[in-house]
């Protein structure tokens, strides 16, 4: 299930370089298994961008 709670976008110039950072903060009193599966959301979405990206 996709996150819900209002989340803030924040993107940097693009610039070369073979690295890209994501950082996940979640509201106070979230459980840790929801931060958990927000946090294996992101990492699924982080692999779909490499493979998309990636050359053959």
């Amino acid at each position: 299930m996709p996150f819900s709670w209002p989340s803030t976008s924040t993107f940097a110039e693009q610039v070369e370089g073979g690295f890209v950072t994501a950082s996940l903060e979640t509201p106070d009193g979230t459980e840790a298994q929801r931060t958990y599966a927000v946090a294996i959301e992101l990492e699924v979405a982080g692999r779909r961008v490499i493979d998309r990206l990636s050359p053959d």
